[in-house]
């Protein structure tokens, strides 16, 4: 049997930069910030204003480096350009996924729940409004395919917006990064 007066050995230490050495990270204006901000070098982040549906350039680029995994950002465009209707942003959604799946099939899937506008972004797209529902509507995609839900969203509060209630500060990117790295395994 085993012997438990003795300590247990110390594994391998986990190298917490490799993990996103071989991630990609596909997304927004809000994700684009990660890199603009320095956190991930330009060679891993895909990521520009606009719907999802216009992304697919940057999940071709992203999905011929076969990432062990790439980690998607989107839903707050969509909900202003849907007007919160959840089921134009899945069948886009999902086709984007499947698409980067084909060109680089092995990949891990990672789908991060979003973090809502405030009230002002809301009135001007009534929309975004509906990110609880868009959010429960990425937990099914992934529970359906087999993807990983995260939510990076803890510690948030309206003090992290700018001027246009949509993106955040400085200060949200370092706790979003701190968030993120915790969401992934470290």
């Amino acid at each position: 049997g085993p012997d438990y007066s003795r300590p247990v050995p110390l594994g391998e230490a986990v190298d917490k930069e490799a993990w996103f050495a071989d991630a990609v990270f596909i997304g927004d204006s809000r994700t684009a910030n990660f890199r603009d901000l320095g956190f991930m070098p330009a060679s891993r982040c895909y990521a520009f204003g606009g719907g999802c549906f216009a992304w697919y350039n940057n999940a071709r680029l992203a999905a011929e480096q076969h990432p062990a995994k790439a980690v998607f950002f989107a839903g707050m465009n969509e909900l202003g350009i849907y007007k919160g209707d959840p089921e134009p942003f899945r069948e886009d959604y999902v086709a984007l996924i499947r698409y980067f799946l084909e060109l680089s099939p092995d990949t891990v899937i990672y789908l991060n729940k979003i973090i809502p506008a405030n009230e002002k972004a809301i009135e001007e797209y009534p929309g975004r409004a509906k990110v609880d529902v868009y959010n429960s509507l990425i937990e099914e995609l992934c529970d359906e395919y087999g993807w990983i839900c995260i939510d990076t969203s803890e510690g948030f509060s309206s003090e992290y917006y700018v001027y246009d209630g949509v993106h955040f500060t400085v200060s949200w990117y370092t706790a979003w990064w701190k968030n993120l790295r915790k969401e992934v395994g470290f």
